[in-house]
């Protein structure tokens, strides 16, 4: 929902009692709140962890596929 862009359906019957337009202002409003209380330096901290994440899981990843090439081996 745009404080400046909006724009009513045109299937819309009544923009009062509209379900769609009400969940998206509360979309809109949640957004806005989270945003304002996010820095940019929390952001880089939320990528950082992320990037972690992500390379401690390709590690892990990568450690059973070698157990598995390994027991292949191992069994052939």
């Amino acid at each position: 929902m745009s404080l400046n862009f909006y724009e009513k359906c045109d299937e819309c019957t009544s923009e009062i009692y509209c379900g769609i337009r009400d969940v998206m202002i509360d979309v809109r409003d949640a957004t806005l709140k989270i945003l304002g209380e996010t820095s940019l330096a929390d952001m880089i901290e939320r990528e950082d962890r992320l990037k972690a994440l992500l390379l401690e899981e390709q590690s892990k990843n990568k450690s059973e596929e070698d157990l598995k090439g390994n027991l292949g081996e191992v069994i052939s």
